[in-house]
């Protein structure tokens, strides 16, 4: 297997606000209904997902947009999202949508794992060129679909870890925030962390997760409810954009101090880090760069086969973070919704028309 490990970050191009002739944003991909996506002078791409309306899914499909317009727009002729809203059996069938219409590039990333593979390999028959993105879905590379973008979950738990060990002094307690119970993304990562606790700081103890389906009411009140079940709570980890700043605020609302928080960057909670900062002295926020800017090179491999390119088997994200405290006041952008990721290198005015 070629294997591929990014070694600097996601891919960087010169700004432009050109638009692709036949992109479809999401509300057009909705009046676009069940016509058939083969364009006759060019390429019909995919991007699918299985949660939608949140900055991670969001930017993701505007990193993959943008590289289109900026590579791909001679040979792309028509763009179409797709969101499963939660619902795996919507996800099945959307996939088979993509099949039986004939797109000829695909992007999926699988809130379920496996559960789509089947979906997928008819997809793969029917000769789209699938490049899965972030989460695994097992399957055989090179047949059921051309190349696998993911996560470095054991390098995601590790930065977790490593920022609460340096925040905490070696010692605390840590709970979870995720998504479906012992869902494939977090999952992994929390046994990561687990594993550096014990192995370089056996007095920091991982109590619990609160399982909430990265939904941020939920998620607010999973915490409340542990926030009553433990007097002492000294980090909370989350690797979703749109929980922390619920849930940060349940703390306030608890009469407790703020303590480290970890997870995805989000313009919000940057904001809210510098507000809140002076005020709680115990409050720190450890930004893991989001994914999602990556699906960039993602779309790049699916359409780079679908044009009968060579492309690698797997390539690995190379997870980085940064300390709120040294990065926000440049990172932040006061002019963007609070939905916004900050280290996204898009053009702002960009960005906007995915934020709105």
């Amino acid at each position: 297997m070629t294997r591929h490990k990014d070694p600097q970050g996601p891919s960087r191009h010169a700004p432009s606000l050109c638009r692709l002739a036949g992109t479809l944003t999401i509300a057009a991909a909705a009046a676009f209904g069940s016509a058939p996506a083969q364009a006759e002078d060019g390429l019909s791409v995919a991007l699918f997902t299985g949660t939608c309306a949140n900055p991670i899914r969001t930017t993701w499909q505007a990193q993959a947009e943008y590289e289109i317009q900026q590579k791909y727009a001679d040979v792309v002729s028509s763009v179409e999202w797709f969101c499963a809203q939660g619902d795996v059996n919507l996800g099945i069938s959307q996939i088979k949508s993509i099949a039986a219409r004939g797109f000829d590039a695909a992007v999926i990333e699988s809130d379920w794992g496996g559960a789509l593979l089947p979906a997928i390999k008819d997809a793969a028959r029917a000769g789209v060129k699938i490049s899965i993105f972030l989460i695994p879905v097992d399957g055989e590379v090179g047949k059921d679909y051309v190349n696998v973008v993911l996560s470095d979950f054991d390098k995601l738990g590790e930065n977790a870890a490593e920022f609460f060990i340096d925040k905490l002094g070696g010692k605390g307690t840590i709970i979870g925030l995720g998504g479906p119970p012992n869902n494939t993304w977090d999952t992994p990562q929390i046994e990561a962390m687990k594993r550096v606790f014990a192995e370089r700081a056996p007095d920091i103890t991982y109590l619990d997760t609160g399982w909430a389906d990265w939904n941020p009411a939920s998620s607010a009140q999973a915490m409340g409810t542990l926030l009553s079940k433990y007097p002492e709570i000294d980090g909370v980890w989350s690797m979703e954009a749109t929980t922390l700043i619920p849930v940060l605020n349940q703390f306030i609302a608890h009469d407790r101090e703020p303590p480290a928080f970890y997870g995805f960057d989000t313009n919000g909670l940057a904001g809210q880090y510098l507000d809140l900062k002076k005020k709680y002295p115990s409050l720190e926020y450890g930004m893991a760069v989001s994914p999602s800017l990556y699906a960039r090179e993602a779309v790049g491999f699916a359409i780079d086969a679908a044009l009968g390119k060579e492309v690698p088997a797997e390539f690995v994200i190379d997870e980085k973070f940064f300390d709120c405290s040294a990065v926000c006041s440049d990172l932040h952008e006061p002019s963007m919704p609070d939905s916004y990721i900050p280290t996204s290198d898009l053009p702002l005015d960009f960005m906007q028309q995915y934020l709105k």
